[in-house]
Formats: C-alpha cells, sequence, structure tokens
C-alpha cells in the first residue's frame, strides 16, 4: 500500500488529460481510432516551512519513483468532527470516490486517516473500518494512485518560506461510464449552458491547394469537399458535481474519437408563425441562400426537441421546413442549428483555483 503524500498545495493548482488518436482524413470524411486510454496528470504548489520543505525532499528522496497516495484536493469537502470509531463519513461523493477504492481524512500533514471505501452512497461514505482516529474539522478527499517521475522543484522565498511544485502522473484508470447528457440520434447533445462556443479567427475555410505555374492564373483545386469549421470552446464550473459531470463528458470522448451534437442555443431562426403540436412544417424568415442547404441539417427547438429538416420550400418571402411533428404547441420557441463536433485536441487542461475549475479546447465540426 503506497504512504500518503500529505501535504495540502495552494488552491490554485492543475489537471491535464491527455489521449492519443489517431485521424486519417479522406476527400469528404475521415477515420479516427483512439489508441490509448486517457493519461492524467495533477500538478501541485505547496507553501512549505523550512522543516516541511526538508519533510519533502526526504518523501522524495525515499522513492524518487515510487507510488503515492495522492488526495484530490480540488474534490475536497471540509468536515466536521471525524471520531475514531466512526464507520461512516459525511462528504459530497459527487467526487470520485469508488467502492473498494480509499479516501484520506486529513486534519494536517501528520495527522490523517487513509480509510478503505466500502459503498459509495448519496453524501456519506461506508468505510470497511473504522476511521481509527480522532479529527477535528478535517478534509475529506478521495484518493488516487500517483507517482513524480519528474520530483520536486521550489524556489525559497525567505529563510523559512518554500515554494515547491510537483507534477503527478496518476496510475489509475479512468471511469468512462454513462454519459452525463441527453441523446439524440445515438450521440449526446451537449446542452451545458457553463459552456462558451466562440468562433476562432479563420477557422472557416475550404482546404484547397493552389497551384500557381507563374505564367498564368492561380488554380484553386480543393483537398477535400467539406469545408474546416472550428470553434473555441470554454468553460468554468464551480461545485464538485460539476467538475465530476464535465470530466465524465471529457473521459468519454477519450480526446479527438468521438463526435456529438452541440446547439449554439441563439436565436438562429425566427419563425413567422406559431407552431402546432401536430405540425410537420414551420416557416422561418430565410437564413440560408440556397433552400437545398436546409435538407439534412438538424435544429434545436426550445432547447429540447430535436429534429432533422427533410425538405425545404420557398413560400412568399419566408422558407418552409418540413420536420416531424414537435408534439408540443410553441409560440416563438428559440431555433438554432445543432452541428456534429468532436475534439480537436488530444490534451485538455484544467485550471483549478479555489472552487473554480477552468478549461478551454478547440471543437472541429464533422459530418459523421
Amino acid at each position: 500500500m503506497p504512504d500518503l503524500w500529505p501535504f495540502q498545495p495552494l488552491s490554485d493548482c492543475g489537471e491535464a488529460w491527455v489521449w492519443n488518436t489517431d485521424v486519417r482524413t479522406a476527400y469528404s470524411a475521415e477515420m479516427r481510432d483512439s489508441l490509448s486510454e486517457a493519461r492524467q496528470t495533477v500538478s501541485y504548489r505547496y507553501r512549505l516551512t523550512a522543516e516541511e520543505h526538508a519533510v519533502a525532499i526526504g518523501l522524495v528522496e525515499s522513492q524518487p519513483y515510487g507510488d503515492w497516495y495522492l488526495p484530490m484536493w480540488f474534490e475536497a469537502t471540509q468536515s466536521g468532527d471525524v471520531a475514531s470509531t466512526d464507520t461512516t463519513l459525511t462528504c459530497d461523493t459527487a467526487a470520485s470516490y469508488e467502492a473498494g477504492g480509499y479516501v484520506v481524512v486529513w486534519q494536517d500533514r501528520s495527522t490523517y486517516a487513509v480509510c478503505e471505501i466500502s459503498t459509495v452512497g448519496s453524501g456519506a461514505l461506508t468505510l470497511a473500518a473504522a476511521v481509527g482516529a480522532n479529527l477535528t474539522a478535517p478534509y475529506i478527499a478521495p484518493l488516487r494512485t500517483a507517482f513524480a517521475p519528474s520530483g520536486m522543484e521550489f524556489e525559497r522565498q525567505f529563510h523559512d518560506d518554500v515554494i515547491a511544485g510537483v507534477v503527478f502522473y496518476i496510475r489509475d484508470p479512468v471511469d468512462t461510464a454513462a454519459s452525463p447528457f441527453s441523446s439524440y440520434s445515438g450521440l449526446d447533445v451537449v446542452t451545458d449552458l457553463s459552456l462558451a462556443v466562440s468562433p476562432v479567427a479563420g477557422s472557416l475555410r475550404q482546404v484547397v491547394e493552389l497551384v500557381d505555374s507563374g505564367f498564368g492564373p492561380i488554380a484553386a483545386v480543393p483537398r477535400r469537399s467539406v469545408i474546416d469549421n472550428i470553434y473555441g470552446l470554454n468553460w468554468e464550473d464551480e461545485t464538485i458535481s460539476a467538475k465530476a459531470r464535465r470530466r465524465k463528458w471529457l473521459c468519454g470522448l477519450r480526446g479527438k474519437d468521438s463526435t456529438f451534437w452541440m446547439p449554439s442555443r441563439s436565436r438562429e431562426m425566427v419563425v413567422t408563425a406559431p407552431i402546432g403540436a401536430a405540425d410537420t412544417t414551420i416557416s422561418i424568415r430565410p437564413v440560408l441562400p440556397d433552400i437545398a442547404s436546409y435538407i439534412g441539417k438538424h435544429i434545436s427547438i426550445a432547447g429540447t426537441i430535436y429534429r432533422e429538416i427533410t425538405s425545404a420550400v420557398v413560400s412568399g418571402s419566408n422558407h418552409v421546413l418540413t420536420i416531424a411533428a414537435t408534439g408540443v404547441a410553441l409560440t416563438d420557441p428559440e431555433i438554432c442549428f445543432l452541428r456534429k463536433y468532436r475534439l480537436d485536441t488530444d490534451q485538455v487542461e484544467i485550471a483549478h483555483s479555489g472552487p473554480r475549475a477552468r478549461g478551454a479546447a478547440t471543437l472541429r465540426e464533422v459530418s459523421a
């Protein structure tokens, strides 16, 4: 059983997830194969006294390539007092606790208990044995097996004040269980309002190769029949459950491998007449210049209804789109395009600062 890495870090820390996806592009499509499971790293910074610094150096030197039990401090809950005879712990169980895994009950670097989890309930953990120590207002956090191949970096601020940094590599496998989002046409629909999507400059372009002989006009030869459409993705989560939800979604995507739907959550289409529950057409103000361009596209209606446009016609100054009936009457719903994306990166970094977790990535629109 590994020893606990006993120091509590500063509230600002980093988390990174790395995958390995083989992406092969063809003229009109792409093929993707995931080549590895997720790799997680956690970067902690510590403010240590001279004594604590000496203890940390001794621990690193004692097993420079060994494993440690590492608390996931950005998932920690501060608890009330815990008695040595307690066999249950009250905490936010949305964190990455697992039956058969371990939890730390931490008061300070020399006063703590490492306990095995028997079952994970709603708001409480049942332990395999009593805590075994009386602890005052401790922190409760899930543990992961980790190692630190780069050792520890440090900078002495004053004679008794040291800032140290350690990057830990997590060994434990990642849970990629059920997605936290609803699905449509076999894929997740990401409707999380904490996501902000913005175009990246120069991201909408046709992939062409310019052929110039120097003696005549330049020829633009398309290399792909689809347009590269790339967006920036930003998010911010504040609660442990929101962080866990984001982590589960990212791990389920496996980097560039998986695709998902995402609506713009803006009013891209304005209806010119109310929509009845049994209506199979909707009339909108024109959006696309070519009426045939609507066919095969998907839309989000009122944020929860998703439909494919099967045909479109011009009616006076409006465009009339054919869809499956919505099943509910809608007077002036928000309607936007529902686009299919994948991550355009195999590495996602999350910055934790106090209760907040901020992340960013890029998205690429795909056809399949």
